[in-house]
């Protein structure tokens, strides 16, 4: 594979190990994503007459997923910058004004590959960070034909809280 392609897979797995370690069901679609990198489901146990069972709630996140490594960004006090593909941008914001966001997920690799992945005794350690964006309510389609630079506030980091304050703030 190539260096991109490691750097994708790895990105993928890490946000699906977060994923399912918090719950959910993460699948990447199957047939014409149309740049949906993964779909999040919510699951929830339903009390039955038979016992209780596990169902999926009908409540679904989409994510568009990028990878780089650090130097690609410009790491400042608050933040971070990142020049998206202005075709992903403008998906963004057309998914965002009509109503059914389309969260851009940013996983930023350290630059050196021997710090990619470390494995000892007793873990496996990948060095990832993940970041999460959506433009502003109100943004506009940018006319550029390559890049958009986006601007990433640190406090945007995915943790273990992230996916069930999404589904919060975008279904409740």
């Amino acid at each position: 594979m190539t260096l991109n392609e490691i750097k994708e897979h790895m990105s993928r797995n890490q946000f699906k190990t977060i994923a399912n370690r918090c719950g959910y069901k993460c699948e990447r679609p199957s047939d014409g994503d149309h740049g949906v990198d993964f779909k999040v489901d919510e699951v929830t146990f339903v009390n039955m007459p038979s016992g209780p069972r596990l169902l999926d709630t009908g409540r679904t996140l989409q994510f568009q997923l990028k990878a780089t490594t650090s130097h690609n960004i410009e790491l400042l006090e608050h933040s971070i910058k990142f020049d998206l593909e202005a075709k992903t941008y403008n998906d963004l914001v057309h998914r965002l004004q009509n109503n059914y966001p389309l969260t851009l997920v940013l996983a930023v690799l350290p630059d050196l590959e021997i710090e990619w992945v470390t494995c000892s005794d007793n873990e496996i350690k990948q060095k990832t960070q993940l970041f999460w964006f959506r433009p502003p309510i109100h943004a506009q389609l940018t006319e550029n034909v390559a890049t958009r630079r986006i601007e990433i506030p640190i406090e945007q980091r995915i943790d273990l809280n992230f996916l069930a304050n999404q589904f919060e703030e975008l279904f409740e």
